[in-house]
C-alpha cells in the first residue's frame, strides 16, 4: 500500500497492466486504507476499554498496534479517497465510450500533481482499448515530449508503447516507431532488420563487445534508443539486434523467435552488449 503507488511510472511498471487492473488496484489501495482503520479503532477501543478498568498493563499492546494502524489506515484513507472517486469517474467514462473527454486528461503540463498522473494514466488506458489508432495519432504528435517528461520514466513510457504496438497488431514497438514518423498505421507480418550495419551473426558468448554503437541503434522491442550506459542491453546472435534485458526476455517468455529476424532464441542465447573500454 505504497503512498508512491498511481504514479505513472507505477501504472506502467509492466507491459501487462490494462484499465481494468490499474482501476481495481487503486480500488484495493483505498479498501486496504478502511480495513486498516477499522481493525486500528476496534483495537484501540479495547485498550481504552482495558485501561478504564484498571488494566493498564492488558491495554499497552492494543495502543502500541493500534496506533501505528489508525496512522496508516487514516493515511491511506486520505491519499486514495480522491482516487477511487476518479475510477469511478474514468469507469463510467469508458463505459459511455467518451474518447474526446479521455484525451483531454493527457495534458502533460499537469503531471506534477499525483491525482493528474492517476487521471492520465487511467486516461491512456481506457483509450488503449477504445481508441488505439487516435492514441498512436496522439502519440505521433507527444512522443518527444512524452521522453522529456520527468513523470514518465524509460521502462513506463516503453511499455505504453508496447502496450499501443500490440493493440494494433505490431509484431514489436521497432515497427510503431517506424510508422510514427509516417503517422500511418500498416500492421507488419515481417519486421525489417533494424541496420544494415549490425546485420552479423555474433559468436557465441555472455559478453559481446563492441566498438561503438551502431548510427541510429534502437531496441528492437522498445523503439527507444539504446541506452548502455543505463541499462543491460542483449543482442540476437543471429541478428544483432539489440534489445533491453528485460524487455526481450519478457518477449521469448511468449514467443521463442526473435522479433526481428524470427529465428528461435532463447534467454541463454542473449550476449550481454558492452563497450570496449
Amino acid at each position: 500500500m505504497s503512498p508512491s503507488f498511481g504514479s505513472i511510472n507505477d501504472a506502467f511498471e509492466s507491459d501487462k497492466t490494462s484499465f481494468k487492473k490499474f482501476s481495481h488496484e487503486l480500488k484495493l489501495h483505498f479498501l486496504m486504507g478502511i480495513s486498516f482503520f477499522c481493525i486500528s479503532i476496534i483495537l484501540l477501543i479495547l485498550g481504552i476499554v482495558l485501561f478504564t478498568t484498571d488494566h493498564l498493563e492488558e491495554s499497552i499492546p492494543f495502543f502500541v498496534v493500534g496506533g501505528p494502524f489508525f496512522i496508516m489506515g487514516l493515511k491511506s484513507l486520505l491519499i486514495w479517497k480522491n482516487a477511487f472517486s476518479q475510477t469511478k469517474a474514468f469507469t463510467n467514462i469508458f463505459n459511455s465510450n467518451d474518447t474526446k473527454k479521455l484525451f483531454l486528461y493527457l495534458d502533460q503540463d499537469k503531471l506534477s500533481n499525483k491525482s493528474n498522473q492517476i487521471a492520465f494514466s487511467l486516461a491512456f488506458l481506457a483509450l488503449l482499448e477504445l481508441a488505439p489508432k487516435e492514441l498512436f495519432d496522439y502519440l505521433s504528435i507527444h512522443l518527444e515530449s512524452l521522453r522529456n517528461n520527468p513523470f514518465i520514466n524509460y521502462t513506463a513510457l516503453t511499455n505504453m508503447i508496447s502496450l499501443l504496438a500490440s493493440e494494433l497488431n505490431l509484431p514489436n514497438s521497432l515497427d510503431m516507431f517506424a510508422q510514427l514518423k509516417t503517422k500511418k498505421v500498416i500492421p507488419l507480418k515481417d519486421s525489417e532488420e533494424q541496420s544494415d550495419d549490425v546485420n552479423l551473426r555474433i559468436p557465441i558468448t555472455k559478453v559481446y563487445f563492441i566498438d561503438k554503437l551502431p548510427t541510429n541503434s534502437r531496441s528492437m522491442i522498445s523503439g527507444l534508443a539504446i541506452e548502455l550506459k543505463e541499462r543491460i542491453i542483449v543482442a540476437c546472435p543471429f541478428c544483432g539486434n539489440m534489445a533491453e534485458k528485460e524487455l526481450l526476455e519478457n518477449w521469448l517468455m511468449k514467443s521463442n523467435i526473435c522479433p526481428v529476424c524470427k529465428k528461435t532464441l532463447s534467454s541463454n542465447d542473449l550476449p550481454i552488449v558492452k563497450l570496449k573500454s
